[in-house]
């Protein structure tokens, strides 16, 4: 979204709103404060405002810093007849750009789309991100600014799409069923992918699984092992506890306190294992 103000002898600068929509406090601190107002003083006392009835425009608190700052704007219809004036500035520059040999895009290329989620493609990462990888600040920001429309529109889906499947373009355009298998591999294969990461990360295989989708699924399949061996675990430890009904807990309790008497079995051992893995992991 762009503005500008015009005037028989001169005219304001182009403002472009970035990110989101234009509310009243946005048209009051980005338009009505830094440009309306120096150049109604460069204008003198004949000024006035003419601006449509757009409701940042007709809110009260952009009412109220007019008034304020003594700038009178010209009441306007709700179904007036007269064009503003600058409508006509508005139609020269859509005619001039739809005049040009190439037709006019939100962004040419995916350069200018990093560009404008990452800020800067040549700042310098910061120290957790992966070296090479976009640290899209903007996305950010509209994330937590909650810039919906932002992070909704198809050019930021798709370079964000391309990050979770990189290394991994193919897998993009299957279907979910084979994305399935891709899944259910990994998990099955999770002890020899992570050991070949291990051995050298720097390989083919191991910049695949530094991706984000992979890394998503490794972790997943990580934790849903984890899970399935601390519920084997709890049914082998509880397998010897029950009792006929003739017998007594004194009657056999070697078997009833088992769990409390036996040595770490091979499950236990695995989740120290991997309980101590998380703690280093989360450490360094």
């Amino acid at each position: 979204m762009a503005w500008g103000g015009i005037s028989l002898e001169d005219r304001t600068a182009l403002h472009v709103l970035a990110i989101g929509s234009l509310t009243a406090i946005r048209y009051r601190d980005e338009v009505l404060r830094p440009l309306v107002r120096p150049y109604a003083g460069a204008i003198g006392p004949g000024f006035l405002l003419m601006q449509d009835n757009a409701r940042p425009h007709v809110a009260g608190v952009c009412q109220q810093f007019l008034q304020d700052e003594g700038n009178e704007a010209m009441d306007w219809p709700a179904h007036s007849p007269d064009l503003n004036l600058i409508e006509h500035i508005w139609d020269i520059i859509s005619r001039s750009i739809y005049q040009r040999h190439v037709a006019p895009q939100t962004v040419q290329n995916t350069e200018e789309v990093e560009a404008i989620l990452n800020g800067d493609v040549d700042t310098t990462h910061s120290s957790g991100e992966v070296s090479g990888r976009p640290s899209l600040c903007r996305l950010k920001l509209a994330i937590k600014y909650e810039v919906k429309k932002f992070v909704a529109h198809p050019n930021c889906q798709q370079q964000l799409l391309s990050i979770w499947y990189e290394n991994l373009s193919g897998l993009r355009q299957q279907t979910t069923a084979v994305k399935f298998l891709v899944v259910l591999a990994v998990a099955v294969g999770l002890p020899f992918l992570a050991m070949v990461y291990w051995v050298a990360p720097c390989s083919k295989l191991g910049k695949i699984m530094r991706g984000p989708f992979m890394k998503f699924v490794a972790h997943a399949a990580s934790f849903t092992i984890f899970l399935g061996l601390l519920v084997l675990n709890a049914a082998d430890r509880f397998e010897g506890t029950k009792i006929l009904p003739n017998e007594s807990i004194t009657d056999n309790a070697k078997q009833i306190f088992r769990m409390k008497t036996s040595c770490f079995s091979w499950m236990e051992l695995l989740i120290i294992s991997w309980v101590i893995d998380v703690l280093y992991i989360n450490y360094t």
